[in-house]
C-alpha cells in the first residue's frame, strides 16, 4: 500500500511507524532519503517535523501548567515581556488553540527564511509590533508565530532554554532518541533531503530554509518512530496526567459557542462516528 501510494504521487521516500495499544508494533523505510547520493530511507531517517513541533510545544506548556508554573489564562506578556501589549488581552490558552489573532506568515520570505537565529527572542521582531487580527477568542486563525510566543513562555516558566526543557521533560521520558532542533549547521546523522515536484514527474531540491525562526512551531526534526513513542507516552500518562492530556483533545469553542477544529495544540475531527486526534501541516522542504 505504501509503495503504491509513493508511485502514484511520485514520492521519493517515506518512513512509516505504527503502534497498537501501548507499544510500537511495526516500522519501516521506503524509497530514497537522498536522491542524489541514493541513500535509502531507514527507520532511523530524520525528517523535518514542521508543524508537528507545535504538538511537542503544547505538551511542554501543559506540563508547566500542571505543575503550577504557568497559568493558561494569564496574559502572554507575563511570560514574554518582549511582546508588547495589544488592543485586546491575549492569553496562553488563546495561543494554544489558535484563537489569539496573532498573524501567520505574511510573505514567502518568512516561510523560506534563510537567516539563522541563536535564540527564541530575536525572531519575535518579525511580528511583535503588528496588531492582532481580531479580538482573541472570537475567531480561529492558524498561527506559527503564536507558537513562537509559547516557546518563550516555556523558557520563562521553566527557567531554562526551551530545547533543554524538551530534552529533559519530553524527549528523554518518551524515548524520542533522535528528536532535536533542526539546526542547519549541526551534523545530524541520517537526515533526509528535501524535494519538491516540478512539471511532469520530475523532482528538484527544495529552496533553502532555516527553521531557527520558528523552533517551537516548526523547527524540530525527528523520526517516525519517535513520533509514535511521543503519542504512546502522551496517552499513556508518562508526559502528562491522563486527565490533562484529555483536555488537549477537546475541540475549543469561540466566544459565541461555536466549535473550532482544534483542541489545545491538536486537530480534532470526527470520522466514521469516532473522534480523531491528529496533526498534519506539511513542510515544503523535506518533512512530515
Amino acid at each position: 500500500a505504501v509503495s503504491s501510494e509513493m508511485s502514484r504521487q511520485n514520492i521519493p521516500g517515506v518512513s512509516v511507524a505504527l503502534a497498537l495499544g501501548s507499544g510500537l508494533r511495526w516500522a519501516n523505510g521506503f524509497g530514497i532519503a537522498d536522491v542524489e547520493n541514493y541513500v535509502p530511507v531507514k527507520t532511523a531517517t530524520v525528517f523535518r517535523l514542521g508543524s508537528i513541533s507545535k504538538l511537542i510545544t503544547a505538551v511542554a506548556v501543559m506540563q508547566l501548567a500542571e505543575k503550577g508554573k504557568l497559568d493558561l489564562d494569564a496574559p502572554i506578556q507575563k511570560y514574554v515581556p518582549h511582546y508588547p501589549k495589544k488592543q485586546w488581552p491575549l492569553t496562553v490558552r488563546h495561543l494554544l488553540c489558535h484563537q489569539g489573532g496573532v498573524r501567520h506568515y505574511r510573505e514567502a520570505s518568512e516561510l523560506y527564511s534563510t537567516r539563522h537565529y541563536r535564540d527564541l527572542i530575536e525572531p519575535l521582531r518579525v511580528f511583535k509590533d503588528d496588531p492582532l487580527l481580531f479580538e482573541p477568542g472570537t475567531r480561529f486563525h492558524y498561527s506559527t508565530y503564536g507558537y513562537a510566543l509559547l516557546g518563550v513562555a516555556v523558557e520563562t516558566a521553566a527557567g531554562m532554554r526551551f530545547i533543554e526543557y524538551l530534552r529533559q521533560n519530553v524527549f528523554q521520558p518518551a524515548g524520542m532518541e533522535r528528536t532535536q532542533v533542526d539546526d542547519v549547521f549541526t551534523v545530524i546523522p541520517n537526515r533526509a533531503r528535501g524535494y519538491r515536484k516540478i512539471l511532469g514527474d520530475g523532482l528538484q531540491n527544495c529552496a533553502l530554509a532555516d527553521t531557527s525562526n520558528k523552533i517551537p512551531g516548526g523547527g524540530l526534526c525527528g523520526t517516525a518512530e519517535d513520533l509514535v513513542e511521543f503519542a504512546i507516552h502522551l496517552t499513556g500518562g508518562t508526559l502528562l496526567k491522563k486527565e490533562t492530556a484529555e483536555q488537549m483533545f477537546v475541540r475549543q469553542k469561540r466566544r459565541n459557542g461555536s466549535p473550532t477544529p482544534y483542541g489545545l495544540g491538536w486537530q480534532i475531527t470526527e470520522r466514521g462516528g469516532q473522534r480523531w486526534v491528529w496533526s498534519g501541516r506539511g513542510v515544503p522542504f523535506g518533512g512530515f
